[in-house]
């Protein structure tokens, strides 16, 4: 039942406002919350620094077994999700354990051919002029390692989550999980072989649109006013927690047949952090005849217009159906000074 009375609301709603002529203005959409994007990221090199400590404590005498510190770092392809196709850099730091002897010369077998990486110590970073995420990586532990270990390289698959607490600039509060599988020599030095491939989903928040008109006017000198051509200001905010970059003003559009948008549009505005606004003006043609909403007299002629902003957010993804929002104009109540 409670559909039905919804429909019947908005049906009431709208044969008021053509019946007795009110100026009806529709609320921008409300948005359906950030969606997951897939995050795809593989990575090689041959610069791993590592350390080793050995001897370590036994897992079974409470310890975590002997362990290797190893640091890569790489350039990040152009088409990872984090990238957005702006450089960037990725940064991982391994915290490999393995908990048994390793005999020179003999080949490791049972739990000494088995390794884990360490709690929340084993992470990689990523980024970019945008800001940056830390994925937390697991993979085993002391009583059941995962990964293959010969003596020299700790090689398998595990899984990461976005740490909330090490994300900044853009990506701040974003979220994400997935799996990734590692390879990793571990011999001493600097100059150690490593590939890294990632794969998950990452989400970011969201910009939101609001749209106010700051003021309507007569350009050209006032020559506008005598061909019924109103320039209206528009204010583009960001009300959403996150930043939008290479926004598009798409269209700006009376809902009055009799009124005509001049341009331009589309127009590109500049990037919007959150809660930041940006001006922008379209000009419009009045109908010289006899026609609503001005008729004859366009002084103080009011009409609506429906803005939509293209906003993508951090990751460079747009929504499908851009964001919009329907404002009230008032043209200007006098004419241009005379010269």
């Amino acid at each position: 039942m409670k559909p039905r009375r919804n429909r019947h609301a908005v049906l009431l709603l709208a044969a008021a406002c053509g019946g007795i002529g009110l100026a009806c203005i529709a609320p921008t959409p409300v948005s359906a919350g950030p969606v997951p994007q897939p995050l795809t990221v593989s990575v090689s090199g041959s610069n791993g620094v590592n350390r080793i400590q050995d001897p370590g404590r036994r897992c079974a005498d409470g310890g975590s077994g002997q362990y290797r510190h190893e640091s890569v770092e790489a350039q990040l392809p152009a088409s990872g999700v984090i990238s957005a196709g702006l450089p960037g850099v990725i940064r991982g730091f391994f915290d490999v354990h393995h908990d048994g002897d390793e005999p020179v010369g003999t080949p490791l077998t049972g739990t000494a051919a088995k390794a884990f990486l360490q709690g929340t110590e084993s992470h990689v970073t990523m980024s970019n002029q945008r800001g940056s995420v830390q994925l937390r990586l697991k993979a085993g532990t002391c009583a059941a390692p995962t990964l293959a270990f010969d003596g020299t390289t700790a090689s398998g698959t595990g899984t990461w989550a976005i740490d909330p607490t090490s994300t900044t600039g853009s990506y701040a509060g974003s979220s994400g999980t997935g799996t990734f599988t590692l390879s990793l020599s571990v011999a001493p030095g600097a100059d150690n072989p490593w590939s890294l491939s990632i794969t998950g989903n990452i989400t970011v928040l969201q910009p939101h649109l609001k749209v106010e008109v700051v003021g309507t006017s007569w350009g050209n000198l006032g020559i506008d006013y005598a061909t019924r051509r109103p320039t209206v200001t528009y204010r583009i905010t960001n009300t959403g927690p996150g930043d939008t970059f290479n926004p598009v003003l798409k269209t700006a559009t009376s809902t009055s047949i009799y009124v005509k948008t001049l341009g331009p549009v589309p127009q590109n505005l500049p990037d919007l952090a959150s809660g930041q606004s940006t001006q922008v003006s379209v000009r419009y043609q009045l109908s010289l005849l006899k026609q609503p909403p001005c008729n004859l007299i366009f002084l103080g002629c009011q009409f609506d217009v429906k803005v939509v902003v293209s906003m993508p957010d951090p990751l460079d993804k747009a929504d499908a159906t851009p964001p919009s929002a329907t404002v009230h104009v008032r043209t200007p109540d006098l004419p241009p000074p005379l010269a």
